[in-house]
């Protein structure tokens, strides 16, 4: 369990395309991640988000390579389809805890399933497997992008409530990001709102939600009880 602050430096990166043309994606991008808490990007499609997790992660080119334990699961989680479940998740490990191997995949939803060969086309699955193969390395972060946002309603709630519980019970914290403020609002303790390119953050909202309320699929949030006026005329005009 990770009980520091992680203090995300600032952040900011230009990108070329083949013509040769450089615009500025996004700058001066910095916040905390509080221990046990999930804290979103909020902002609008190809302002960078993923770009954002990666320099975070320490995975980008750019990135500082001094990051601690930071993991990424991208839009389209992976697993390798010809190792099982329990061999997904040893995966590269030197040495495997086998009753902590067992209790990682019995909390995300897989008991049962550990000799099982996952069918890569089952994104629900796959992210079973990468958000296991994530906790199961006990990481001081883990940052998901966009991870399960094709997914319909019922089954995200599920993930959800099984997100909530990787920072209440592990206390692990999560970057999450999105570009549903419904999804923010309904998962995050803290949404980070990112305007367009240049990407920058416009505000920062702590969002206090009892857990009961966030994982019931019969109540809707109110956007205005949550955002400015300002800031819903940038989320109604450029955020689904």
């Amino acid at each position: 369990m990770s009980l520091k602050t992680i203090n995300i430096e600032p952040l900011s990166k230009n990108y070329t395309d083949l013509s040769g043309y450089t615009i500025r994606l996004f700058e001066n991008i910095y916040f905390e991640i509080e221990p046990g808490k999930i804290t979103t990007l909020l902002a609008p499609k190809g302002t960078g988000k993923s770009t954002i997790l990666k320099m975070i992660a320490g995975i980008d080119e750019n990135s500082k390579k001094s990051v601690g334990k930071r993991i990424c699961i991208p839009t389209k989680p992976s697993s390798f389809p010809w190792l099982s479940v329990r061999e997904n998740l040893a995966f590269n490990l030197k040495k495997v805890d086998d009753d902590n191997l067992e209790k990682t995949i019995k909390f995300v939803g897989l008991e049962g399933y550990e000799d099982h060969f996952p069918n890569n086309g089952s994104v629900g699955f796959r992210f079973r497997i990468s958000l296991a193969r994530a906790i199961f390395n006990n990481p001081e972060l883990i940052l998901i992008d966009e991870s399960i946002s094709t997914l319909p309603l019922k089954r995200k709630m599920e993930f959800y409530s099984l997100l909530r519980k990787v920072t209440t019970e592990k206390g692990i914290p999560i970057i999450y990001s999105t570009s549903l403020v419904s999804e923010a609002i309904r998962l995050s303790d803290k949404i980070i709102l990112i305007d367009q390119l240049p990407s920058k953050i416009v505000s920062e909202k702590t969002i206090l939600i009892d857990e009961e309320t966030r994982v019931d699929d019969k109540i809707a949030f109110n956007i205005s009880d949550y955002f400015t006026e300002e800031e819903i005329s940038i989320l109604s005009n450029r955020i689904i």
